[in-house]
């Protein structure tokens, strides 16, 4: 009887003959240790009985003192008892490309170049696309997956995609960063750069960059850890990447006739090629011996049997004749177009059309729902015409059951669209597929977000959508869509769009501004913006990206913002907007530290709210009012304030609101020295937060758990939760937050003595707080440091950042921070004084 993990047994049991033959002890001894029978020991050490695995630690220290020896013999033990160790990183290469020919030397130089640390380019002479750069790449890797054992990943760049802009570095990074499951994604380009650089520090991974531009995209995303191989393939040689950088570099000619005429015998099969080696070297020649033409020309003769491979060369010979009489018979891209046209030509009439449509769409991969709206099928039919054009090599399917063109097929499907199809057919088309969008984003948000998110969303075209039975299945969703959401955004102008990125506008922010995708976030409103036909819809937009730039820490422009959508409001008459734009208005001057007029905005924005009876709305104008007054220095106040709106939150069935609420009395009791109190109410929020997916502001919570535990002397759990509320605080993209949760970090590592440590904390904390403006929590930073400082025994540089936290603090009447400056001014000046 074979053996659950045979092979992972004998790999334990020679270790442990190794070590136990190269061992002090014979076995009879060793047996005498662990206090069972040699033919136990010898049972080990055969392979026959695995130790069990509650004495696994005692064997390894009576075996060897050695720490290397005693890791690796677990390591094999956990893997002969519980099955080789799974990756669960990122392993998202495209399809493997079958059947793959000839590239001998190409494969084996990068196999040589993959023990180093340098960047290999992939390029094509003269610029030729089609080659099988990408096929090359990925077939390579598919052939040497234990080089890598943390992971392959392919990331597509697109830099000459015919109808997006090639990817910017701060969005591939974060893509990268997700990727790699360190949930970590800062806010700038900078600190993502650093974040990625760490996580792959350690790490032997495979980044393939595919399709890129220049040497300014790719330079950022080059790893930190020289475990790490990156393959480039670009159309340019990417001179300054191998002049600066040390990339190594592989120009593609196209194959070689031997290797041309193989991938067509793989393809339409040895007898038929054999039968008329003429006729097949004839289209291998009219294809240019370039594998994607090869590959699009061969689907065509294996469709089409009965004719001879002689009538089939000198129909592509027809096609192509045309372009001889231009005299660009040797340009590899007007071959390929020639038998783009050939094998277009050969399809129904009906998947000539999803072809045309395909490459007219904005996106770039698509499923069949996509293509049931595009061209208006029912979903099966869809689902079959995308594996018919597959089948044609039309398409690639990237991932399971998504479909992609290569460029080249796009851009030609996107000529004939143009000249087959009536303009008002190509609007109407990107229209459906737009519909699709927002009818399918909009289910996907209430998936993720919550019922309360349909208040924010308008009607939305009734369509069918895909299924989404969980949170997990729509975020999927989204991260699947959303690129051609943005990309159809981009192009609103071009196809009409109109009210329809409004729609997107309302069902695409809450998840844009979750995963932190600022620049998508910026293309989807000001889309919008640019179509708002009237001033209701004008200031919905504004209110979005009033939130976006206080996010953003960009609070003078949200203030900008805020004040139109008000005026707008209150010409409307729209009491309840207008209470919402007040209270964004009022949390942008909370930020700057401008608590009084915060006050009075927030106490406005209630009055409108009792004025419009909507609880939702009463209980925020409350909950601000406390967090205010909190600022200010009136705790009992803002207590009671925030007391009523956890009430009317809870009467209205506001789950989000009562959460938040929590977590901002947990701080007020925590100001007050309440430490059990303040625990039990940020543990009340993060579990309702938990429950309701709410990761984004779940971090705030937890960093509030970690700052409890930390004064209740508990410094190892404290420290565990701020570090994961870190990570997600990086993931949002919430410079405050961050900023605050890294300070907060930062002040325990002081309690535990690690004032170096510490003190550069803080600074980075204070740096970000700087760059956001946001003078409360400048303010606290400048004192976490200053007291940091005086533990260290630097009371001279605590003094000046204490002084700092006391002006911020006077300026912006924050009475707590201002009397905690004082105290540290004071304990500061006697340290000084010895």
């Amino acid at each position: 009887m074979v053996r659950k993990y045979e092979a992972q047994i004998k790999q334990f049991a020679e270790e442990f003959r190794r070590v136990v033959d190269r061992g002090s002890l014979s076995v009879a001894a060793v047996a005498k240790e662990l206090k069972v029978a040699a033919s136990t020991v010898y049972a080990y050490r055969d392979g026959s009985v695995l130790p069990p695995a509650d004495r696994i630690d005692t064997i390894l220290d009576v075996l060897t003192t050695d720490a290397a020896s005693k890791e690796r013999l677990r390591a094999l033990f956990e893997a002969a008892k519980y099955g080789p160790p799974v990756f669960d990183g990122p392993a998202n290469l495209p399809m493997r490309p079958t059947p793959f020919v000839g590239r001998t030397a190409e494969m084996g130089q990068l196999s040589e170049w993959a023990g180093g640390s340098v960047p290999v380019i992939l390029s094509a002479v003269a610029g030729t696309a089609g080659v099988g750069k990408t096929a090359l790449a990925v077939n390579w890797a598919y052939e040497h997956p234990d080089r890598f054992p943390d992971g392959q990943f392919y990331l597509d760049l697109r830099g000459y995609d015919p109808t997006n802009q090639p990817m910017p570095a701060g969005e591939a990074l974060g893509v990268l960063l997700r990727a790699l499951q360190v949930e970590e994604i800062p806010l700038t380009e900078a600190e993502r750069l650093s974040a990625y650089r760490t996580a792959t520090a350690r790490r032997r991974l495979l980044i393939l960059l595919d399709n890129a531009s220049s040497a300014q995209q790719v330079r950022p995303l080059l790893p930190g850890g020289s475990g790490c191989f990156v393959i480039v393939t670009s159309r340019d040689a990417l001179a300054g990447l191998a002049a600066r950088d040390g990339a190594q570099r592989i120009f593609l000619e196209v194959l070689t006739s031997d290797e041309a005429l193989m991938l067509l015998r793989e393809i339409i099969g040895a007898e038929r090629v054999d039968s008329d080696p003429a006729a097949a070297a004839q289209i291998v020649q009219r294809c240019a011996r370039l594998p994607l033409a090869l590959r699009v020309a061969a689907e065509v003769v294996s469709a089409r049997p009965l004719l001879s491979l002689a009538d089939l060369a000198e129909e592509l010979a027809e096609a192509q004749r045309p372009l001889d009489q231009l005299e660009i018979r040797d340009d590899p891209q007007a071959s390929c177009r020639s038998v783009f046209s050939w094998s277009y030509g050969h399809l129904p009439i009906e998947l000539q059309r999803a072809f045309r449509l395909l490459g007219l769409s904005p996106g770039a991969q698509h499923d069949a729902w996509d293509l049931a709206a595009l061209a208006d099928l029912e979903r099966v039919v869809a689902g079959g015409t995308l594996w018919a054009l597959a089948r044609a090599s039309l398409l690639q399917e990237r991932q399971p059951r998504r479909f992609e063109m290569h460029v080249l097929l796009r851009m030609y499907g996107r000529e004939l669209a143009e000249q087959e199809d009536s303009a008002q057919d190509r609007v109407t088309s990107v229209q459906r597929l737009a519909d699709h969008y927002a009818a399918s984003s909009a289910a996907a948000a209430v998936a993720i977000f919550g019922e309360r998110v349909r208040a924010n969303i308008g009607a939305v075209p009734d369509r069918e959508v895909p299924p989404f039975p969980d949170r997990p299945a729509a975020l999927a969703w989204m991260a699947a869509e959303h690129s051609n959401v943005v990309a159809a955004c981009h192009r609103a102008d071009a196809f009409e769009l109109g009210e329809r990125v409004l729609r997107l506008s309302e069902t695409m922010n809450r998840y844009l501004s979750s995963q932190g995708l600022w620049p998508s976030i910026r293309i989807v409103h000001e889309a919008a913006l640019a179509t708002a036909g009237n001033p209701t819809d004008r200031a919905d937009v504004l209110h979005r990206l009033a939130v976006m730039h206080m996010n953003l820490g960009e609070n003078a422009r949200a203030l900008e913002l805020s004040d139109e959508v008000i005026a707008t409001r209150r010409v409307a008459g729209d009491l309840r907007g207008e209470a919402a734009a007040l209270g964004n208005r009022g949390l942008s001057l909370d930020r700057l530290g401008r608590y009084r007029e915060a006050l009075d905005h927030h106490r406005k924005a209630l009055e409108l709210a009792l004025r419009s009876d909507h609880r939702s709305s009463i209980a925020d104008g409350l909950g601000n009012i406390g967090n205010t007054l909190d600022a200010l220095g009136l705790h009992q106040e803002a207590l009671t304030s925030l007391r009523d709106a956890l009430t009317r939150y809870t009467d209205a069935g506001d789950e989000h609101g009562r959460a938040r609420t929590l977590n901002n009395m947990g701080v007020i009791s925590y100001r007050l020295a309440d430490w059990e109190g303040a625990l039990h109410h940020f543990r009340s929020s993060l579990a309702l937060k938990q429950a309701l997916g709410d990761r984004t502001n779940e971090g705030s919570s937890r960093g509030n758990v970690g700052l409890c535990l930390a004064r209740l002397g508990r410094y190892e759990a404290a420290l565990a939760e701020l570090t994961k509320a870190d990570e997600i605080a990086r993931e949002a993209g919430d410079v405050n937050h961050r900023a605050m949760v890294l300070s907060n970090l930062s002040s325990v590592r002081a309690e535990m003595g690690d004032f170096a440590g510490a003190v550069a904390g803080h600074q980075e904390a204070l740096a970000i707080s700087e760059e956001a403006n946001d003078r409360g929590v400048m303010a606290e930073i400048s004192n976490d440091l200053g007291e940091t400082l005086t533990k260290a025994g630097r009371p001279h540089d605590a003094i000046a950042l204490l002084q700092r936290a006391e002006q911020l603090a006077t300026e912006s009447g924050d009475r707590f921070q201002l009397e905690r400056a004082q105290r540290g001014l004071a304990k500061a000046r006697l340290a000084l004084e010895g």
